[in-house]
């Protein structure tokens, strides 16, 4: 038998999905359009916390911009290039990549960095309009800074070896790399392939439903 705390979870998760896909929402509500049962009182506080981190509405009322989350994603996005090239060059005395961590930079510069800017594509093309949402200055620096900064995290481990958690290799492994790379690549098509899917079929099917075909028949988080 499935434990209380799984089923309570996955009603949670059936629950919420069904509205939050297929409807514009202000606040969560069930699917029938009937009030919400008690368990989801952890949610909607979710919801409201989620508000302050986000938008920056410390004071609890809405938040009008200046800013959206999509600038402060894109900003983040399109700074990981010269983001990892001031840590290259500030760690190694130069951008050479001669050194024994070389390989391994130049693959993560490449891959992290053409993300960014395939990301901002995305965004441009077929965006998610969860990042539409107005946030003020406060909100917009509590995001580029967490969780958002901690992403620059994997060049700064690399290429300055201070990071306290465990290391596997020095940064010149062919098979490490090779591993990567087949990760990232698979992880792109998904994300991708994902997004583009959710973006069209919300857009031309009416009327607005639980997606559960192409990508998402077997998972909910293809991206």
């Amino acid at each position: 038998k499935s434990p209380f705390w799984l089923k309570v979870g996955l009603k949670v998760f059936v629950d919420q999905v069904a509205c939050w896909e297929a409807n514009d929402m202000d606040e969560p509500f069930m699917a029938d359009g009937a009030p919400p049962p008690r368990y989801l009182d952890v949610v909607a506080f979710m919801w409201k916390f989620n508000d302050v981190l986000t938008q920056g509405s410390l004071l609890g009322g809405p938040v009008k911009g200046p800013f959206t989350a999509r600038q402060c994603i894109n900003l983040h996005k399109l700074l990981v290039v010269p983001v990892y090239l001031a840590m290259i060059y500030h760690f190694a005395g130069d951008l050479s990549l001669s050194q024994k961590w070389g390989p391994a930079a130049a693959v993560l510069l490449v891959v992290h960095g053409s993300y960014g800017f395939f990301w901002v594509y995305k965004d441009i093309w077929f965006p998610d309009p969860a990042w539409q949402i107005p946030m003020n200055v406060i909100g917009f620096v509590t995001i580029f800074v967490y969780p958002l900064g901690a992403y620059y995290l994997p060049m700064f481990c690399l290429v300055s070896q201070k990071c306290p958690l465990g290391y596997f290799g020095q940064g010149d492994e062919p098979w490490i790399l090779a591993l990567g790379l087949m990760v990232y690549i698979v992880g792109f098509f998904y994300h991708f392939s994902g997004d583009l899917q959710k973006y069209v079929q919300l857009k031309y099917q009416q009327p607005r439903q639980l997606i559960t075909s192409g990508l998402m028949a077997h998972t909910r988080n293809p991206n």
